[in-house]
């Protein structure tokens, strides 16, 4: 019998892991509104049109806002994309991501053929903290780093 329950377990285990994956919008939802990064005057700014979701990444000072990124997720031939478009640098083409992992709070996209980062994670913590974390591996070496939001709206 546990023999049973066990196989049951394992099977349930990777059906909800597939579900998820395909239909990751209720984590996608928890994005929309306005994050900012530790106490710096840097924030994500996502909303939500129709299917798609939007984000500008931008700085405050001295009264000036200055948008560094454009984000957008979106569903393409059942798959789903991170686009990143680095609005301060001209000339610059837009990075595509897909999503390879997308858990109850937690999506992972993913470029092999991007030099730096090649993974973008994003995961929801307690108390409206967002983890946004960049990883990939330089010269042979896994190198990754993290920055904490707080939702504000």
């Amino acid at each position: 019998m546990k023999k049973y329950f066990l196989l049951f377990f394992f099977f349930s285990v990777q059906l909800q892991a597939q579900v998820s994956l395909k239909k990751p919008e209720g984590a996608f939802d928890l994005l929309v509104g306005t994050w900012q990064y530790s106490t710096n005057p840097e924030f994500e700014s996502w909303s939500k049109k129709g299917n798609i979701y939007l984000a500008d990444v931008y700085s405050t000072a001295k009264g000036d806002t200055t948008i560094s990124e454009k984000i957008k997720v979106f569903k393409e031939k059942n798959k789903y994309y991170y686009e990143l478009q680095v609005v301060l640098q001209k000339n610059l083409p837009t990075t595509r991501y897909e999503l390879i992992k997308a858990e109850n709070r937690l999506f992972t996209f993913e470029n092999k053929k991007q030099v730096f980062p090649q993974t973008i994670t994003y995961e929801f913590l307690e108390n409206n903290a967002l983890r946004v974390s960049q990883g990939g591996t330089i010269s042979g070496q896994y190198k990754s780093i993290a920055f904490v939001y707080r939702k504000l709206k």
